[in-house]
């Protein structure tokens, strides 16, 4: 008898640890597929540092560019100075052509600008502006709207003004 029972218990032990399918037991599933890349691996080639160029050390400083439509003309920004305090130095650029280049107007340094509309006819900015107040040494910023029109290429000057 005693071994009866003892098979029995075995028994059951053997039924309450298998493992049964249930319905409502997560389910083992497939692996995900494997996204295809976009192109075989190429052939390797080493580039070497180009840094010694001036021109390039310019533009390295770009962070922003703007294309305004219509015209051959960009506002950009390079970074520079106090990056907390207007280290956005923004630009308009207009395309004079292969021989003459850029003609680059310095419209202001900024903490940031975003372009609110373009064209030829008229440019709105929203730019943030600070200053470190000379009483309290604190650090002041205000948010304006700046306006100005594309100019022609051969101009020496543009007028920026403050836009409601």
């Amino acid at each position: 008898m005693r071994v009866s029972v003892g098979f029995a218990l075995l028994a059951v032990l053997a039924a309450c640890t298998q493992q049964r399918p249930d319905a409502d037991a997560p389910r083992a599933s497939s692996p995900a597929p494997v996204a295809a890349s976009a192109a075989p691996p190429g052939v390797a080639i080493e580039v070497g540092r180009v840094d010694d160029d001036p021109a390039l050390q310019s533009a390295a400083s770009v962070i922003q560019i703007d294309p305004i439509e219509g015209v051959d003309a960009k506002l950009f920004g390079t970074a520079g100075g106090d990056p907390a305090i207007n280290g956005v130095y923004t630009y308009l650029a207009v395309f004079a052509g292969p021989n003459e280049g850029w003609a680059v107007f310095r419209i202001g340094d900024f903490n940031s600008y975003r372009v609110e509309s373009a064209s030829a006819q008229q440019v709105i900015l929203s730019v943030s502006r600070s200053w470190i107040d000379p009483p309290s040494g604190d650090v002041r910023t205000v948010q304006e709207r700046l306006s100005f029109a594309v100019p022609n290429p051969d101009a020496t000057r543009i007028l920026v003004t403050s836009a409601r």
